[in-house]
């Protein structure tokens, strides 16, 4: 029986993984397990069940002239090339180029890996088939090139498949399961959805942090203050959701702006290492509890609030000269095409008046905002609601992989 290898670094994308490797240990397939030490040292129980575990640092360092060429020739095509199709052309490239230095030096020539993809030199090897599970629903438009192509890729949906083939030019698909939602999509707690009672906050979850993008970080700060303070006008609390990675006291300021209250930090300060234990969906399962509807802008967040049957009220920024960096964020495909499609559930704020008046008459017609989103909720619902059942995805995922 052929045997299949896991590629991955980071903790989480190994995690992503866990199930379908399971699925395929249980069906006495070789699996091999080229990983990080920090993956080595959080899964050592399911690594030590494969038939080799190989350090992936010990390999990068025996191969480094290929991890300097596939750069190289990412950075050439990157300025080569333009248009739509300059993400297929680079990943053509990074593969035509390295798989003619590097044969394949994995244990099989299939290989699995989790985005987003920090080995793409490893995976542009000849002889290499690569079945790419996407990590999550932006990955395939909002971070460049991949670097490299793919046998078969994974997707949440169809929809997330389109946008792969659009941004990175692979051409044959599979369905994939929304691992991240799955203490939101326990029948237990989906039967209850509908006629859950609310809480009293105004949700925000932030869609930056100071340590990953400081300017568009400065921005959501201004937003997040406005925010607060014209829902403090009518009487409503906010709860303020950091980001995963955000850093400790970063939010802090917003406590002079009005009422709110501000989430737990993750503690590490890495998204790469969150692992999705009991203890932090019961965390997310909490903070979700306390609003009575989400605010959101452009974050994963919004999908976890809609499942969890909160209204989602969609802010659409049009102001690249105060907000320009929260304007960009907002004009990836995956952004359009699956967050702001709606347009007549979107609150739009432009450069037409300043940002404060603009919240204070948005919220002012409260009934609306609260329509509006219960609307917006059900399409991201309906959405990202997966198709099959964990158990039957896990199955037919290991399938498509072993056939």
């Amino acid at each position: 029986m052929e045997g299949v290898t896991f590629v991955g670094r980071w903790p989480l994308q190994f995690s992503t993984a866990a199930p379908y490797i399971e699925e395929l240990l249980s069906r006495e397939v070789p699996v091999h397990f080229v990983v990080s030490q920090p993956v080595a040292r959080l899964f050592h129980q399911i690594l030590r069940r494969g038939r080799s575990i190989i350090s992936l640092e010990e390999l990068e360092g025996r191969h480094r002239a290929a991890r300097l060429a596939h750069a190289a020739i990412s950075r050439i095509s990157a300025v080569v090339n333009r248009g739509e199709a300059r993400n297929r052309k680079r990943n053509a490239a990074c593969k035509l180029g390295v798989s003619a230095v590097l044969r394949n030096p994995l244990p099989t020539r299939k290989v699995v890996h989790v985005t987003k993809s920090n080995v793409p030199w490893l995976l542009c090897a000849r002889d290499v088939q690569v079945y790419t599970v996407a990590g999550s629903w932006d990955h395939p438009a909002k971070f460049g090139a991949t670097g490299y192509q793919s046998h078969l890729v994974f997707t949440w949906n169809g929809d997330l498949a389109d946008d792969w083939r659009a941004c990175q030019g692979d051409e044959h698909f599979g369905i994939s399961y929304p691992f991240v939602f799955d203490y939101l999509l326990d029948p237990e707690v989906l039967c209850t959805r509908a006629g859950r009672p609310l809480g009293h906050h105004v949700l925000y979850p932030f869609t930056s942090s100071s340590a990953s993008d400081p300017q568009l970080f400065r921005e959501e700060m201004l937003f997040a203050s406005a925010l607060i303070g014209a829902c403090s006008r009518i009487g409503l609390p906010v709860f303020v959701k950091p980001k995963p990675n955000g850093v400790p006291g970063e939010l802090d300021p917003l406590g002079r702006a009005g009422e709110v209250s501000i989430g737990a930090y993750f503690e590490n300060n890495r998204k790469e290492n969150i692992l999705l234990t009991a203890e932090y969906n019961a965390a997310r399962i909490a903070e979700l509890s306390k609003a009575r509807i989400s605010v959101n802008i452009a974050t994963t967040f919004a999908f976890d609030a809609a499942l969890f049957g909160l209204p989602v009220a969609q802010m659409e920024i049009r102001a690249p000269e105060a907000l320009p960096m929260l304007t960009r964020l907002q004009a990836h495909l995956h952004t359009q095409r699956h967050v702001l499609g709606v347009r007549r559930s979107n609150h739009v704020i432009d450069d037409d008046s300043p940002l404060t008046d603009q919240l204070h008459r948005i919220t002012a017609d409260w009934d609306r905002v609260e329509v509006s989103a219960r609307e917006h909720s059900q399409r991201l619902y309906e959405w990202i609601l997966p198709g099959q059942g964990m158990a039957e995805n896990i199955r037919s995922v290991a399938d498509a992989i072993l056939n």
